[in-house]
């Protein structure tokens, strides 16, 4: 926030911002329920951090907020953040949880929704009971099973979020048209376990096919969507996962952020901050004794 109006600069100044906001609802709406949701940890120079955020939350809280919401702004789909905003399924689950018990914390006597991968019920629970929450907020999870909630409580078997992150298509195929799409495929036709009979004949379609074979539609599929929704893609197609493929893979890649740069007017080889580390290693390679 630079701002440099009555809702920039100072703490106070900046808070006015939801604090008119939610002064209006409550003009407007004296009955209806109001809560806060706000980020605790935004993954860029300047942004809010968790100790930030307990001065927003307790700020907040003063106001007669009936729940806190805690959530991030980061993503790992563009920068890797140890608080992903929609953590993948290379991140821990409950990525989330230690901001919400610091905002927790810090506001006692206000519910605390905790979210970021929360899919098992059992830690759920446990993290209700242990008073690091008041609840959980459930995004993806509801996508995968939308009766998370009532099998948990009749102990249910529950289609599990395998936060794959798929649905994030919805926001490349809806969203803003500023990206473009790199596709980088293997040819799996045929590769992996056959898909074994079944007796549902809305799987009949499957029926003598491997999980290559599903691979393979699944990218194509992918790509065609992207590009008829008015998508650039670029698709490139490996013979093999090897060290060959990967090497010229990333050389590509380096060739054309060379390219790019020079298209862009940027120095892609002026990296003052690196010269030492690449000075020592030559230094090494040629023998050199380590100091």
């Amino acid at each position: 926030n630079k701002r440099t109006d009555k809702y920039g600069g100072s703490f106070d100044k900046r808070m006015k911002f939801p604090t008119d906001i939610l002064n209006g609802i409550k003009a407007a709406q004296p009955d209806l329920n109001v809560g806060f949701k706000f980020s605790a940890h935004e993954e860029f120079s300047g942004g809010v951090d968790i100790d930030l955020a307990t001065r927003i939350a307790i700020h907040m809280a003063s106001l007669g907020l009936v729940y806190l919401h805690v959530a991030t702004t980061a993503s790992t789909i563009e920068v890797m953040s140890r608080f992903p905003s929609v953590p993948p399924l290379y991140i821990p689950r409950n990525t989330l949880l230690p901001l919400a018990e610091r905002i927790k914390q810090a506001v006692p006597d206000v519910p605390v929704i905790a979210t970021g991968s929360i899919t098992v019920p059992e830690e759920a629970d446990r993290f209700i009971g242990a008073g690091q929450c008041d609840m959980v907020a459930l995004g993806r999870t509801i996508l995968a099973d939308a009766h998370w909630a009532r099998k948990a409580i009749a102990d249910e078997r529950i289609v599990p979020c395998i936060r794959c992150n798929v649905c994030y298509h919805q926001l490349w195929l809806g969203g803003p048209h500023d990206k473009m799409f790199t596709l980088i495929m293997l040819d799996r036709h045929g590769a992996g376990p056959m898909v074994p009979p079944s007796d549902d004949q809305d799987l009949a379609y499957l029926e003598g096919r491997t999980l290559g074979d599903l691979m393979a539609a699944e990218q194509r599929a992918t790509a065609e969507t992207l590009a008829g929704h008015g998508r650039p893609v670029r698709r490139m197609h490996l013979e093999a996962l090897d060290e060959h493929n990967l090497g010229a893979l990333l050389m590509h890649f380096m060739l054309e952020s060379i390219i790019t740069a020079g298209l862009i007017d940027v120095a892609p080889f002026d990296q003052p901050a690196v010269d030492d580390g690449k000075a020592l290693a030559r230094a090494y390679l040629a023998g050199e004794p380590h100091q």
